[in-house]
């Protein structure tokens, strides 16, 4: 049981979950016209996690690792400086 918790295929499964998450949440910021910049940019921080995850569990270069960690930590980056934009 614990083995399929730790394989590449269990990461696969919540990246599409986070696709299908990212896709329902523009279908209704659309429809009610209401940005959706910061939800995006949540679940691109963790999309970026879990790719991180994904590749480090299929045995991927360390550049593959560090490119996805990065990008999620950009994407959250972002996020927090347009929050405190907003409290400001």
């Amino acid at each position: 049981m614990i083995d399929r918790l730790i394989s590449p295929a269990f990461a696969d499964i919540v990246l599409v979950f986070i696709l299908i998450e990212a896709v329902v949440i523009v279908a209704i910021a659309r429809a009610k016209g209401q940005p959706l910049t910061d939800a995006l940019l949540v679940l691109a921080a963790g999309g970026f996690l879990f790719a991180a995850l994904r590749a480090s569990l299929a045995g991927a270069a360390r550049e593959w690792i560090a490119f996805a960690l990065t990008g999620a930590l950009i994407a959250h980056a972002v996020w927090i400086v347009r929050w405190i934009g907003r409290r400001g």
